[in-house]
């Protein structure tokens, strides 16, 4: 309850949310005395002493309410220059702003430490590229690939023998600066990485494309993303394939809202403001990220001209149950896995995956440029 990232943390956040400034009201003099009351009740049941009991319960509460003090501090002091924006163009550019002073930090790590210790988001890394690797196996023209929001280049590096050449494309210097890094003593001549804002430009020939990818919910972190598909149509040749991903609006994660224990993702979502929020060496991210309706995505592509060749969702169990139940704490490493549960685990979220129940956290869509 009372450990950072516990229950403590996740009421306080909730409770900024919905207060007007920021700052709520933690004392709730009739439901504390209720527990407490509770307390001594239970403890009389069970042939303890009430009143020490009672003393715990209040120096819980108490606890509680001190955490949750220094962490509506920290959300406020955060949120003040974002509060302070009305204007949306002004406030998606502070946004951006978070990104690349988020991915300054990150980036000479990325690759080692994304999701190490977050089993849903190693999961999905890994269904996504099971679907990644099912594309690319019915597509026949491997002469270009983009990978759009490359980051430090992994999905780019992943598929670069696969290829004629691959360019990876992101709007972070520090992200493209490590994915060039990583070239030297490789064998992939025939990468290239590019420093682009996607959503302001997509330097490359109409109709020259084979292949372009944005994974890891990138199309989700892109407010023009209906401009963007666009432009990635434009950019494919006919026949040419796709793998889109986003955040699902309707996962069981969104549709549950509140969960009282730290999540295996490794970021979490306010879909009131439209933030991913990323708690990295004591300071908060706001970054933007607008999840979507299966629906949604749907109009997007068919709008766009593309066509939808398969849509699925992934991960749902995962994403929203806690880590007691995902590891089995030992000396050496207090967070051991549970491989046997874990396995039975990816066994439900793929079945899930292939039905119709839509409930996974991430939405991945794959097709293709109608020849004409």
């Amino acid at each position: 309850r009372l450990a950072q990232g516990g229950l403590s943390d996740f009421v306080a956040i909730n409770k900024a949310v919905a207060a007007k400034d920021g700052i709520f009201d933690k004392r709730r003099q009739g439901i504390e005395d209720e527990r407490i009351a509770k307390m001594k009740f239970w403890a009389e049941e069970l042939g303890l002493d009430p009143n020490y009991a009672a003393s715990l319960m209040y120096q819980i509460i108490s606890e509680s309410c001190r955490r949750q003090d220094s962490v509506m501090i920290r959300e406020f002091n955060n949120k003040q220059t974002v509060i302070g924006k009305t204007n949306q163009d002004e406030l998606y550019a502070h946004k951006k702003e978070n990104l690349l002073a988020l991915t300054e930090k990150i980036a000479e790590s990325y690759d080692e430490h994304y999701a190490e210790r977050f089993f849903a988001t190693k999961l999905y890394l890994s269904f996504e590229k099971h679907t990644l690797y099912k594309l690319l196996a019915i597509l026949d023209d491997k002469s270009l690939a983009i990978d759009l929001g490359c980051a430090t280049g992994i999905v780019s590096y992943e598929i670069a023998s696969q290829f004629k050449k691959v360019v990876g494309y992101d709007i972070s210097p520090d992200m493209i600066k490590v994915a060039n890094e990583k070239k030297n003593g490789s064998k992939a001549d025939n990468l290239k990485f590019v420093k682009t804002d996607i959503e302001e430009r997509l330097n490359v020939k109409d109709e020259s494309v084979s292949l372009a990818v944005m994974n890891l919910g990138t199309a989700s972190d892109i407010k023009n993303i209906k401009g963007v598909i666009k432009s990635v149509k434009k950019a494919l040749k006919n026949g040419g394939k796709f793998l889109f991903s986003f955040h699902n609006s309707e996962s069981l994660l969104a549709k549950t809202g509140f969960l009282p224990w730290p999540m295996s993702l490794a970021a979490h979502i306010d879909p009131a403001t439209c933030c991913l929020e990323v708690f990295f060496n004591d300071q908060m991210y706001f970054l933007y990220t607008r999840p979507y309706s299966i629906d949604e995505v749907r109009a997007l592509i068919e709008d766009s001209g593309l066509e939808i060749e398969e849509i699925s969702t992934f991960p749902t169990c995962a994403s929203v149950l806690p880590n007691i139940l995902l590891e089995e704490p030992s000396k050496e490493d207090p967070h051991k896995p549970n491989k046997e549960v874990q396995k039975a685990i990816e066994k439900i979220d793929y079945k899930l995956a292939s039905s119709n129940s839509y409930s996974g956290t991430y939405i991945i869509v794959t097709g293709e440029k109608p020849v004409t």
